[in-house]
């Protein structure tokens, strides 16, 4: 009987010295994984930082948290393809078939043409530029009101429901 035991001991505890060895084998290929990701990630934000070079970024004075939450939400939006929702939903007129048709017509055309062609360019992009403005300028009025409105209120619901209808209707 005693001999039972301990082999029955024995197995017992080769079990769990395998599950041990298979939950450490799969916590080392986790740990494989989630540096790979992390080291992944550092070198796009890395590349991403050397190619914007610093200069596109203006220069902003943040007061307070609000400002410095406002702008990182504006800044997250605009990564996240706001000019292009708003362009889809009409808010924005593109102008992104004018560019490309132009280009077109500037890689066919002889030196003499391009730079009529490019000015040209330049002043449709210009007139639907100073469509856009007024429009956009809209835009972060209703955001900015939307913003500031206070969560569980009825002006805040009825807006709500009442945006909803029109995107719906």
């Amino acid at each position: 009987m005693q001999s039972y035991w301990r082999l029955y001991c024995l197995t017992l505890n080769r079990q769990k010295e395998n599950f041990k060895r298979i939950n450490d084998f799969k916590l080392k290929e986790k740990m494989k994984k989630t540096i790979l990701t992390t080291f992944s990630v550092m070198a796009v934000l890395a590349i991403t930082m050397i190619s914007c070079g610093g200069a596109s970024t203006p220069k902003t004075s943040l007061k307070n948290s609000v400002d410095s939450v406002s702008y990182a939400y504006g800044v997250s939006m605009a990564d996240q393809g706001l000019v292009q929702f708003l362009e889809q939903s009409g808010v924005l007129v593109s102008t992104s078939n004018v560019e490309y048709d132009y280009q077109m017509r500037i890689a066919s055309a002889d030196s003499t043409q391009k730079a009529a062609l490019q000015k040209e360019m330049a002043a449709k992009i210009d007139s639907i530029n100073k469509i856009n403005a007024p429009k956009l300028n809209q835009f972060i009025k209703g955001l900015t009101e939307a913003m500031n409105l206070e969560e569980k209120s009825p002006y805040a619901n009825g807006l709500s429901i009442g945006v909803d209808q029109y995107l719906s209707g």
